[in-house]
């Protein structure tokens, strides 16, 4: 027991520091997959020793969970149907033909495990997406579309902590008088004006080089 204890920390390190070098996956992703990797075949294992006894069928909703946490509702719900079709090939094997009771209490969990699986990756979809607009918000002016001060600050600071010794232009534009066009024909005026000038330095400056 402490010698296949032993392996499966060792493994489970190992998957965790392959997984850390994809850079697609955020920290929280890796955990989440490490986890699903660790659990879905423990709960085969334990399907499978338990000869489809009905208090185990519950484990098949943990790994269809963490698929949906990590990696969204489409791919939950083929965990959810991989491991349903798991329960009932267990009960095959073990009752033929299965007892229409047995039919109908695989099938209510199989569904119970379907719609939680769909309604945690749905939730955990729309915080991903809110998340994203929101860090969009917070580094783009609402009026031209373009970075805003805080953007221009943090990206200043890392451009110049990964080039110090590159060249560094830096060009200050401004709008002449621009103040007496908000006082003479109003703020929605002046908005446009803005919205106008960031399409024009959006479509004239080029992207850097290299």
């Amino acid at each position: 027991m402490g010698v296949a204890f032993s392996l499966i920390i060792l493994l489970t390190y190992g998957l965790r520091r392959l997984l850390q070098g994809l850079e697609f996956l955020t920290p929280l992703q890796v955990e989440e997959l490490v986890l699903l990797i660790v659990v879905l075949p423990s709960t085969l294992i334990f399907l499978w020793y338990s000869g489809g006894f009905y208090s185990t069928k519950i484990l098949i909703l943990a790994p269809s969970l963490i698929t949906a946490l990590s990696l969204g509702p489409w791919a939950g719900l083929l965990m959810a149907a991989f491991t349903g079709s798991f329960v009932f090939y267990i009960d095959l094997l073990h009752h033929s033909p299965l007892p229409k009771d047995l039919f109908q209490t695989d099938l209510f969990l199989i569904l119970v495990n379907f719609l939680l699986t769909w309604f945690t990756g749905g939730v955990m979809a729309v915080e991903q997406s809110t998340q994203k607009v929101l860090a969009r918000l917070a580094e783009e002016d609402q009026v031209t579309g373009l970075y805003n001060h805080r953007y221009f600050q943090e990206n200043l600071s890392l451009r110049l902590k990964d080039n110090l010794d590159a060249p560094l232009s830096l060009a200050l534009l401004g709008i002449d008088q621009f103040k007496y066009i908000n006082a003479s024909y109003g703020f929605e005026v002046g908005d446009r004006v803005l919205e106008e000038m960031g399409r024009f330095f959006e479509k004239a400056i080029r992207p850097p080089c290299g």
